[in-house]
């Protein structure tokens, strides 16, 4: 192997890379004192550390810490690319709402204090709040009176107790069996 000069700068066909064209500089990562060829992009070369102490060493974490501080803050919230307004659905088909310290309503919302300021509460259950001017204790049961759970106008909810939300669910499947049953007769008759 040649040896090289630190900085120099070569094309890759004379150093038996891929990139025929393109230019690479002769560099010494910095930690582990390695050299190797970068490739360089506008007069810069793209990578000063080695892979090695990028990914593991002490440099690769404290650039990551570094990187973590930058960017602290930055990508939270409304400022994230993924923001929806507070907003999301469950698997189980209900819209969950972000809440933050400073709304009436925070604490009647879940959270966890190590993890995250904010608590997320149901929609439909903070819909009905609102609607009352209060907080719901955790045994009042928002009822949505079409059966559609993302629903959350206020005009579809009620608020009962649990014997009669149960008594409702139970209703509603019992009445969903019967309507099925009676369908499923009637198109075996017809034909």
């Amino acid at each position: 192997m040649e040896n090289y000069v630190l900085g120099e700068i070569r094309l890759g066909r004379e150093i038996g890379m891929k990139s025929h064209r393109a230019k690479f500089m002769w560099i010494e990562c910095p930690y582990c004192k390695n050299k190797r060829w970068v490739l360089v992009l506008k007069g810069k070369t793209t990578s000063l550390y080695c892979v090695h102490c990028s990914r593991k060493g002490e440099q690769g974490i404290a650039g990551r810490k570094l990187l973590s501080k930058i960017n602290k803050g930055r990508f939270v919230g409304n400022k994230s690319h993924a923001w929806k307004g507070g907003k999301c659905l469950t698997s189980g088909g209900y819209v969950v709402i972000s809440l933050y310290p400073g709304d009436p309503f925070y604490r009647m919302g879940s959270h966890n204090p190590k993890k995250s300021p904010r608590s997320e509460t149901s929609e439909h259950r903070l819909v009905m709040a609102r609607h009352l001017g209060r907080c719901l204790k955790k045994n009042e049961i928002v009822h949505h009176k079409n059966g559609i759970k993302d629903d959350n106008r206020i005009e579809n909810l009620e608020l009962i107790s649990n014997s009669k939300h149960l008594k409702e669910h139970s209703r509603g499947y019992a009445d969903g069996f019967n309507k099925g049953y009676k369908d499923g007769m009637r198109l075996a008759l017809a034909n």
